[in-house]
């Protein structure tokens, strides 16, 4: 978990559990995250380690419904109900295919847009809180609801609205869009020393301006930085580059003290975790198997329900 997964949209789904009590659903996409890594237990790891970061930035269990992905078989049934009436093109437009060597590109990944449309609306959601990187697949999801809804002469599904976070893409180390996979994040439940090292490394003194605003809520200003104009002056005293390194990794460091301390906690409590999360499924199955009840009725798979 970096500074861009959580500022970029893990901060503001936290922050629904509070509006939506008893009424939001948080998944750990495990089948998603099969088109970008091979299977295995590592996997299954990874599942798990996801979890317990969520559990340690403040999900509340007991207040929302929180499960694994791959427990809810409903959304990968609903996933064809809805691609059978989804255009190809609108699939192979999207961002992550469209970028991909067609001789490679796995059919998982190509259908990802389907199956993240079946994950919102097999719960019927209403309210979706995403970071830029999501922004056309949200755009794609909420054309199949639309198109759905229309060829069966229904409205089975709600038209989820995407709310974008305050900080939709921050820059990471490299200036680019902070990503894992691109090896320029700044981890948020690093130790003090990695934490330093990875903020050092941050070549532009204007992305640590950037982030330090981001993560302190305070605008700080330099004297000069990397394109030569002056900053505006909003805040606080002026900082050197070499400065601001060091108040950001404090920042980060204060910041996350307490669900770095969390997190250990949960570690130690693996079992509780896998239970919790075989609970959340149970709910969110219920909640989809309603759902496909009713879809199944309108495509005409089944018995009638009348």
């Amino acid at each position: 978990m970096h500074l861009g997964n959580y500022l970029g949209s893990i901060h503001d789904c936290l922050d629904l559990q509070y509006e939506y009590v008893g009424g939001a659903f948080y998944f750990i996409a495990d089948l998603h995250e099969m088109t970008s890594s091979a299977p295995g237990p590592a996997l299954r790891e990874r599942t798990i380690g996801s979890a317990i970061d969520y559990l340690a930035l403040g999900l509340q269990p007991d207040m929302v419904t929180f499960f694994v992905q791959s427990d809810v078989p409903q959304v990968t049934e609903l996933m064809w109900m809805l691609a059978c009436v989804t255009p190809a093109a609108w699939l192979a437009g999207a961002s992550g295919f469209a970028t991909s060597d067609l001789s490679t590109a796995s059919a998982g990944l190509f259908i990802y847009p389907a199956l993240m449309a079946a994950d919102c609306l097999a719960l019927r959601a209403t309210d979706l809180p995403i970071g830029a990187d999501q922004i056309a697949n949200v755009s794609i999801l909420r054309d199949i609801a639309v198109r759905w809804n229309r060829h069966y002469h229904t409205n089975v599904f709600p038209v989820p609205q995407p709310n974008l976070s305050l900080f939709p893409e921050l820059p990471g180390t490299d200036g680019l869009r902070m990503s894992k996979s691109a090896g320029n994040s700044i981890p948020v439940f690093a130790e003090p020393d990695e934490l330093e090292s990875s903020v050092k490394r941050i070549e532009s003194d204007g992305v640590v301006f950037e982030l330090l605003e981001a993560v302190t809520g305070t605008r700080h200003t330099s004297q000069q930085l990397d394109d030569g104009n002056p900053p505006s002056t909003v805040g606080s005293t002026d900082l050197s580059g070499q400065e601001a390194r060091a108040r950001l990794a404090q920042a980060v460091g204060e910041r996350f003290a307490e669900p770095r301390s969390r997190r250990r906690e949960w570690l130690s409590q693996r079992r509780d975790v896998e239970d919790l999360l075989l609970e959340g499924g149970e709910r969110a199955r219920m909640e989809a198997t309603e759902t496909l009840e009713l879809v199944r009725d309108v495509v005409g798979l089944g018995p009638s329900s009348t």
